[in-house]
């Protein structure tokens, strides 16, 4: 009887001190997620402030999109869609882009997004691409020249950007600036 009561006296006495470190665990849990929230936001500045330098560098636009699958992992038998996520662009791009929303893509965009993976980028030259999706929505824009940089997978949203030209075409040399800014988004997505 007594161990049993030693017994119950040493889990009130745990009890309470767990109780009175709950004020001490809520002030972690807060200043963590202040913590996560403003690297966060620090990591979303720097990626449009390199969006903002990849068109000082000769882009007409430059755009984050998120291949995704409705929140699951792609699939047969389920639309792959994409969404654009940041960007920056000159005025008439910037009043369509925010309509990319949840867009279903073709087998032939699916392709080229498998491409820019395996290499790292993928050069959408306008007039020598086969009819597609992405290639009707270049030619409704008026682009020209577009790149298409992989920049990671996360939380099962396959993330890359495109950076194209509605005139001309993007050179080796004006790619060098360029794809020092796709390294810093990467870095930060």
């Amino acid at each position: 009887m007594i161990d049993i009561l030693k017994a119950l006296s040493a889990l009130c006495g745990l009890i309470v001190a767990l109780l009175s470190l709950r004020p001490i665990g809520r002030r972690y849990l807060f200043r963590r997620r202040r913590r996560l929230t403003l690297e966060g936001m620090e990591k979303l500045q720097r990626i449009h402030g390199s969006l903002e330098k990849i068109r000082s560098y000769g882009a007409d636009r430059a755009i984050v999109f998120a291949g995704h699958n409705s929140g699951g992992y792609p699939r047969a038998g389920s639309p792959y869609y994409t969404s654009a996520l940041y960007w920056s662009a000159e005025k008439a791009s910037s009043e369509v882009i925010p309509n990319y929303k949840n867009i279903p893509v073709d087998a032939r965009y699916i392709e080229m997004l498998l491409d820019a993976e395996r290499s790292g980028k993928y050069h959408f030259k306008v007039e020598k691409e086969p009819n597609s999706q992405l290639l009707k929505y270049y030619r409704f824009e008026k682009v020209t020249d577009s790149w298409i940089y992989y920049l990671g997978i996360v939380e099962n949203n396959f993330l890359y950007m495109s950076i194209s030209t509605k005139g001309g075409k993007l050179s080796q040399t004006d790619l060098v600036p360029i794809e020092l800014e796709v390294e810093n988004i990467r870095n930060n997505i």
